[in-house]
This record gives structure tokens, sequence and C-alpha cells, in this order.
């Protein structure tokens, strides 16, 4: 291999597994209480941005806010919520939920939902085939007002649907 595809393939894999370290800036990765899910042939990939108020106990020092030790400290039962409260079924039953990354997106000085802490979840589905519908529930919903509903956008080729759930209506169809 000639060093200039040595080089190449580091360069790829630097910035590939730079996307798994957390970064310290304060942008969001996604607008708080959207997700998408986007499906590619037998595989629906999904990120959502969830609140962290949806998450009891994180705050463990009862300081009112969510530390990075305090995140990690809590991240087996946080993935374990996750998995029991996100779920999508098609016509062979439920999805197993693959490949989870969680990027906390902690307090950032900001008021307003925009400061609000938010936990963007990233993971796929993988499908049996695709035909029918699909039923994908959310059950996790923040503690204010407007952490209680979530705008979900599914795409899949040219076709788009666009839901919003609430904590009283955590359902949807996708319609194949």
């Amino acid at each position: 291999m000639s060093s200039r595809y040595k080089t190449l393939s580091t360069a790829l894999l630097v910035s590939f597994l730079s996307l798994f370290v957390p970064s310290t800036a304060t942008a969001h990765l996604m607008v708080a209480q959207h997700g998408t899910l986007n499906i590619v042939n037998n595989d629906v990939f999904m990120v959502l941005s969830l609140p962290l108020s949806a998450f009891e106990g994180l705050d463990t020092n009862l300081d009112g806010e969510v530390s990075m030790i305090e995140f990690n400290h809590q991240r087996a039962g946080i993935i374990q919520t996750i998995r029991q409260q996100i779920s999508l079924m098609d016509q062979d039953g439920k999805r197993e939920l693959q490949g989870l990354i969680m990027s906390p997106q902690l307090y950032d000085g900001h008021h307003g939902s925009e400061g609000l802490p938010q936990l963007t979840v990233m993971g796929k589905f993988t499908l049996q085939g695709i035909k029918g519908t699909l039923d994908f529930h959310l059950g996790l919903y923040g503690s204010s007002p407007e952490e209680q509903q979530m705008q979900i956008t599914v795409t899949s080729g040219t076709k788009k649907q666009q839901v919003e759930l609430t904590a009283l209506s955590p359902k949807m169809s996708i319609l194949l």
C-alpha cells in the first residue's frame, strides 16, 4: 500500500473515531424535541434529541444540573431505559435497537428550550423485510410542557412523513 493511501486511510479512521469522542462544544447535534427515522433498505436509522429530565435519578448530588460524571455513572441505567421505552415493531414483532450511541448536551448557560439539557440518541433497527406497517413507540418525555412532545420526520426514499408524538399519544404507524 502506498504512503498516500496509508495517509488517507489513517485520516479517514481518525475522522470516524472522532465521531465517538465527546465534544465540549455547546452546539447541539439535533434540535431539542426532534427526531428522524430514515429507512434505507432493511434498516431504520434513528436519531432523537430527548430531554434529560425524562430519565429519573440522574442528578445524584441534587444541585439541579446533570454533570458528565453523573451522566456516565448512570449510563447503564440510561441505556436500559432507552431500550425499554423506544421500540419499533414490524409484522414479525419487536426489533432490537442496535449500535446505540448517546451524546449528552448538558446545560449550556442559556434559558429556554435550547438551554435545556438534551440527550441525542442514535441507533438502528434491522427489519426482516420491508412490507406492511411499522409501529414506532417513544415513551421518554420530560417534565416541562415543551418536553411533552416530539417532532419525528420519517424518510424512505422519496417518501416523507412528519408526526408529532406526545406523552399522551406516544405511538405512530409508519406506512411503507
